[in-house]
């Protein structure tokens, strides 16, 4: 008797033997998520997203933490910069186009660790200016079904195979277990289960008597990254007050979490208190303000947290109103603070302004050169700086810009 041979179409071998390799688990896999699931679990608690989805999500957008993001920026989500960082940046070509429709370079946030990058996932999606999100928060926090699929309603991903995509993962590695209020926890000393958060940013509180390098040796933080992120600190030797809060990321230039827009100034309180006190960086709190390096304001008076920039200064400690600048008040793109102050100043002996002399002031102006460059279709500030010898951040400083969006005919400053 013959024997039969039976001849398969080869598409259908090839789909069965694909479907069969990704059903097999991945050592990589397996490694990332044995080395993020407690990060992804804490972030549940903090943030309410599934755990499942962030580990998920993670090995999908990040290639199990290979990518060229996660390598070189510690970015495992694909975060671009967008307007609300003010971070360390790095650049590379993904889908931003100039004018003429060519792919420009894209700026995304680069993290000092990985974890960071797992917060900042939380804090995009829960972010107050992306509500488009928010419908995600009212499911079920075990639901990885309707998340993978509200993911790609909320418009988070343009692939319509990505929640089978997310999906897939969980269910082939059992990340859901990882969802359930029963799951054990590290102990605290493993996991930043203590840290408390302002603005989406973790702190901690220092002891009394601690120094900056007893309080980054405790919380196992280099003394670099702590001055890196906070106002006021200098050094390791530094003395800490009581009770002080210590960040551990870098302070946003909004904050979205105050009821109110502003803060009242009680009696004693500094421009760095209500920095601190509301996660905020000292640097915009004074542009928002329209304060100078080192002025501060008086009892009563309001400050801004969000929005734009006011168009009159708070009232000032000293009970002296500095006069602005003509022109000032519209210049949004001039950063008045920067321009080293008169060696002389004449300001605190002036008791009837209307007499100030004004004409020294502006006799000066003239001898001052600023370089400027008017944009041109196509530019970007990346290829600008380069072109300058400048630094994005360099760039946005000069000429008081909180986003990377700039037009064409707009004058940029080079220069102070």
């Amino acid at each position: 008797m013959c024997n039969r041979i039976i001849f398969l179409p080869i598409a259908w071998v090839m789909t069965c033997v694909t479907g069969l390799v990704a059903q097999i688990p991945s050592q990589a896999h397996l490694d990332y998520i044995q080395k993020y699931k407690f990060i992804a679990i804490q972030e549940m608690h903090r943030a309410g997203i599934p755990a499942s989805i962030t580990l998920a999500q993670g090995i999908l957008e990040s290639s199990a933490g290979t990518s060229w993001l996660a390598v070189e920026g510690n970015n495992h989500f694909g975060i671009k910069c967008g307007s609300d960082w003010y971070g360390e940046t790095f650049y590379k070509k993904d889908d931003d186009r100039n004018a003429n429709g060519d792919l420009v370079m894209s700026c995304f946030r680069k993290y000092d660790t990985p974890e960071e990058s797992f917060v900042a996932h939380s804090d995009f999606l829960r972010h107050p200016n992306k509500p488009w999100y928010k419908p995600l928060f009212e499911l079920s926090i075990t639901d990885y079904v309707a998340w993978a699929k509200g993911l790609l309603q909320a418009g988070y991903a343009t692939n319509p195979d990505y929640p089978q995509l997310l999906i897939g993962i969980i269910e082939r590695y059992a990340l859901q277990q990882y969802d359930a209020d029963n799951y054990v926890l590290p102990p605290v000393a493993n996991v930043e289960t203590d840290f408390l958060y302002i603005n989406g940013l973790p702190y901690v509180t220092a002891n009394a008597g601690e120094t900056l390098a007893v309080l980054a040796s405790r919380i196992g933080v280099s003394v670099r990254q702590l001055i890196k992120y906070n106002d006021g600190l200098k050094d390791d030797n530094q003395n800490l007050k009581d009770r002080q809060i210590i960040f551990l990321k870098q302070k946003k230039w909004n904050n979205m979490e105050s009821e109110l827009p502003y803060h009242q100034v009680m009696v004693g309180e500094t421009m760095l208190d209500i920095s601190q006190m509301y996660g905020v960086s000292l640097f915009w709190l004074n542009y928002k303000n329209r304060m100078k390096e080192g002025m501060e304001p008086a009892p009563g008076s309001q400050i801004m947290l969000r929005g734009a920039r006011v168009k009159v200064r708070p009232k000032l400690a000293t009970g002296i109103e500095v006069p602005e600048r003509p022109g000032e008040e519209t210049d949004e793109t001039f950063m008045d603070w920067a321009i080293d102050p008169p060696v002389n100043p004449v300001l605190p002996n002036i008791t009837e302004l209307p007499e100030r002399a004004t004409i020294p002031e502006t006799e000066t102006v003239p001898a001052v050169t600023v370089l400027t460059y008017t944009v041109q279709k196509g530019d970007t500030l990346w290829n600008i700086s380069q072109r300058h010898n400048l630094t994005v951040d360099d760039l946005k400083q000069l000429n008081g810009l909180s986003n990377n969006t700039i037009s064409i005919g707009q004058v940029l400053r080079l220069s102070k």
